[in-house]
């Protein structure tokens, strides 16, 4: 991608750092409030905070059902406390509920290789996703989804 965070083309942090005239919609203040009060020194804990990222593991790997950033905990709190909007303004083709997080599989079936087929079977979860919740390799996986056909 790029070398340093700034040569993004869509980046905020050259506005960040103060290098760029940061756009009306981006609040600075909240964010860079978080790493220091006096702004020079929140700006340094800014550029800090972003270097300490430079190859650190992908955040996608924390990614669920391509919307949540976080553990399978986050998301069966936020599916329990949450109700799910009206779409009205989505064609129903492109509509699909969430998928029961992995745990709730584990739980539900206690046969493994029929929790992890039924998994994978909402078409939410990728083989290696329910083999990564499972601890199995893929192929473990594959040969469930084969011998249940759910």
């Amino acid at each position: 991608m790029v070398r340093e965070a700034g040569d993004w083309v869509w980046s905020s942090d050259r506005a960040m750092v103060g290098q760029a005239s940061a756009p009306g919609w981006l609040e600075t203040d909240w964010l860079l409030g978080q790493f220091g009060e006096e702004r020079a020194g929140a700006q340094a804990g800014w550029a800090d905070f972003v270097r300490q990222g430079v190859g650190g593991a992908s955040i996608w790997e924390d990614l669920r059902h391509q919307v949540f950033l976080g553990s399978e905990g986050l998301v069966e709190r936020h599916c329990a406390t949450t109700k799910p909007l009206r779409l009205r303004e989505i064609p129903r083709a492109q509509r699909r509920a969430l998928a029961e997080p992995l745990a709730g599989f584990a739980r539900r079936y206690p046969d493994r290789g029929e929790a992890m087929a039924r998994a994978f079977a909402t078409g939410v979860y990728t083989m290696q996703e329910v083999a990564a919740f499972f601890r199995v390799h893929y192929s473990t996986v594959s040969r469930a989804v084969r011998r249940f056909r759910v």
